[in-house]
């Protein structure tokens, strides 16, 4: 576990970077109060400190695929080495947006996407046949209730305003789009790194600095970027990560939308999605230690003890993959192996509690 301390100008900073990680150094140090070369000085330290990651662009999925899913994984053998060869398998799927190393009852999470049934058919025999001693739990995810940081770091009073710049609004056939080539691999290059210049896009994709400008322009109107942030590595803030899966029985719209208003303003929540399975909410929280953890999950449980039946904790120990853009839909490039495993050697986003940061 890491041992960075932010102070309350760092707290200021991270809130805005996570939220729109394409806001100016004039503009952040307008809100923090600071100069701009000392805004510039802070960032850069957080980001050699590991606690501050690369900025990415936010795209929704939903306008490439059909449908997206969660799955927990459950082992009857395990070690060190089976546990490495699992995750890299699972990571080195095109469709695959997340694989967690949990604790407890499951060892393994992932979340992966799917075009139509023949693609979910493909993963579940590529799985089956990749692991021989595998149970698995299978959810669908209907939408997000929550995927933002900033309120990790607030540090004004009052509830927080609901973020937006989801991954996973609702899923509909009449929303799938069909971009040509030129368009993935810019869609692909953001979501590794936001900070890419528009001359190297253009050199990537040969089309001029002003067509790549063009070309984001329509992808941000077209709803199909939805924003940009930095990626954080909570470790490296002296916290840990939980994952939470909840049963609730007769959610009602009405309690839905309470339950959703209430996740948006759990300050320790950072990820929330509706799920249908045997599991039907799912949170990531993040917390100081077990004891703080326990704190939230009590009140949690007793704001909705009616409702809930199955509450599963636990310990997110390593994230092993972590994209907004899986590369799936780009396999079919010519050459985008070459740009895809350059990008991975700089920008892919691991670690492990018991190893570190990689």
């Amino acid at each position: 576990m890491g041992e960075n301390v932010l102070d309350v100008k760092d707290m200021k900073i991270m809130e805005l970077v996570t939220e729109d990680g394409r806001l100016s150094l004039n503009t952040v140090a307008s809100k923090v109060r600071l100069s701009r070369e000392a805004v510039a000085y802070r960032i850069k330290r957080l980001q050699d400190t590991n606690v501050l990651r690369n900025c990415v662009a936010k795209i929704d999925m939903t306008r490439f695929y059909q449908s997206s899913y969660y799955i927990l994984f459950r082992f009857r053998k395990t070690s060190p080495e089976l546990h490495r060869q699992r995750i890299e398998a699972l990571a080195a799927s095109p469709y695959v947006m997340w694989v967690g190393s949990l604790s407890g009852e499951y060892d393994i999470a992932a979340s992966f996407l799917a075009r139509d049934t023949s693609d979910l058919l493909d993963f579940i025999r590529y799985l089956e046949n990749q692991f021989t001693d595998l149970t698995y739990e299978l959810m669908i995810y209907t939408r997000e209730f929550k995927n933002s940081y900033k309120d990790m770091f607030r540090t004004s009073r009052g509830l927080p305003e609901p973020a937006d710049g989801f991954m996973m609004r609702a899923f509909s056939k009449s929303k799938i789009i069909y971009p040509d080539e030129t368009d993935l691999i810019i869609l692909y290059s953001l979501s590794k790194n936001a900070n890419i210049t528009n001359a190297e896009l253009g050199r990537m994709t040969g089309i001029s600095d002003e067509a790549v400008r063009q070309r984001i322009k329509q992808l941000e109107h077209g709803g199909v970027i939805t924003g940009y942030r930095y990626l954080i590595n909570i470790y490296n803030m002296n916290m840990e990560i939980y994952a939470v899966y909840l049963r609730f029985e007769n959610l009602t719209q009405q309690k839905e939308d309470e339950l959703r208003t209430y996740i948006q303003t759990m300050p320790n929540a950072y990820y929330s999605a509706r799920l249908i399975g045997k599991y039907n909410v799912q949170l990531g929280i993040s917390a100081r230690d077990r004891y703080h953890f326990q704190d939230i999950i009590d009140e949690l449980k007793n704001r909705f003890s009616e409702n809930i039946s199955l509450c599963h904790t636990h310990i997110v120990f390593g994230e092993n993959k972590h994209t907004y853009f899986p590369p799936a839909c780009c396999k079919t490039i010519k050459g985008f192996d070459r740009i895809e495993s350059e990008f991975e050697k700089k920008y892919a986003f691991k670690y492990d509690t018991r190893e570190g940061l990689k």
